[in-house]
């Protein structure tokens, strides 16, 4: 019920015209004149040095991995001040144990949100959960990419060809969650569906699928 209804109203945001917002800082306040005269020291104080740090261009992002992968980072328009938002590809940059890189692209239109990792194959091992945001004429879409690693190469496991229509072609919205499976919790995603329909958006999927025994599966409760 609670992904029905934020998909509910993802597409009633969806129905409307995005608007922009912004923050503007407090307005520079003129000195009081308090009418008092200070006494002058005859003495001039030395200037204080004050080192500042510049900003860092690129904030990296990491979060503690395993023996496969020391370190992984993402490059977007939110950490990356070379890009933007609209016309430079997101990426992902994977660090392996034996000093070798990766570099794999998300796209244009998306920023990388998280990473976490998960066994989300229910295999016993745990892939590289990334949590994406990507805008298209639906709206805005919330994607898991999913990425395996084995010698030294990562390789997109979902999105993938799970052999549902609607899931494959159509998400606009996927969430971890788990499920219980003859007596067995299992790691799952909730996913919903649209498509564009004079103008708005429709609903066309909303469900849970997870994969186990080496096949994609809907959950039925």
């Amino acid at each position: 019920m609670k992904n029905r209804t934020r998909l509910l109203s993802l597409l009633i945001a969806m129905s409307f015209a995005a608007t922009g917002c912004g923050h503007t800082g407090a307005p520079d306040k003129e000195p009081v004149d308090s009418g008092i005269n200070e006494p002058v020291d005859s003495e001039a104080e030395e200037p204080v040095d004050s080192e500042v740090e510049e900003p860092a261009d690129q904030e990296e992002n990491e979060e503690p991995l395993d023996s496969k992968v020391s370190k992984v980072t993402w490059s977007d328009s939110t950490n990356d001040s070379s890009k933007t938002f609209y016309g430079d590809d997101a990426t992902i940059e994977f660090t392996f144990t034996d000093g070798t890189t990766q570099e794999v692209v998300i796209g244009t239109y998306s920023t990388v949100d998280s990473m976490n990792k998960n066994d989300m194959d229910n295999d016993g091992e745990e892939e590289y959960v990334f949590h994406i945001t990507y805008i298209n004429t639906i709206g805005e879409n919330e994607f898991l990419y999913v990425y395996k690693v084995d010698d030294n190469k990562a390789e997109l496991w979902f999105p993938g060809n799970t052999g549902i229509t609607e899931v494959d072609e159509n998400a606009c919205l996927e969430e971890e969650t788990t499920v219980e499976v003859d007596g067995k919790n299992k790691n799952a995603i909730k996913v919903g569906c649209a498509v564009r329909d004079e103008g708005r958006a429709k609903a066309t999927y909303d469900g849970i699928i997870y994969y186990d025994n080496g096949q994609w599966n809907e959950y039925n409760k």
